[in-house]
């Protein structure tokens, strides 16, 4: 997971460098995605998305990560986010980058 994450943060990096694509906008695209780690409901939190099962937004990860916690930190400070929904988000956010990536 170490490699997944520095891979993504690594691509992140080089694109702010070159005035492209913020984490964030990274963030809003994973969300777009169908994926079952996350979810959309007008009545959790006003349709913010968060992990699905908690109240906790996937905003926040990439805060934390964008912010140069590790994951571990992020899972600390919010426990019921399980580390398995956390991995499947940022494997949606590595698809999409290395698919930008390719596309640029």
């Amino acid at each position: 997971m170490k490699r997944l994450f520095r891979k993504l943060i690594g691509a992140v990096k080089k694109r702010n460098k070159r005035g492209e694509k913020s984490i964030f906008a990274i963030f809003i695209n994973v969300i777009k995605m169908k994926t079952k780690a996350v979810t959309v409901n007008k009545d959790i939190l006003g349709g913010t998305p968060v992990f699905t099962g908690t109240r906790v937004p996937v905003q926040t990860l990439f805060d934390y990560l964008e912010g140069a916690y590790s994951i571990d930190d992020f899972l600390k400070s919010f426990p019921t986010v399980k580390k398995k929904l956390v991995v499947e988000v940022l494997h949606k956010a590595e698809k999409l980058v290395v698919l930008d990536e390719s596309i640029a």
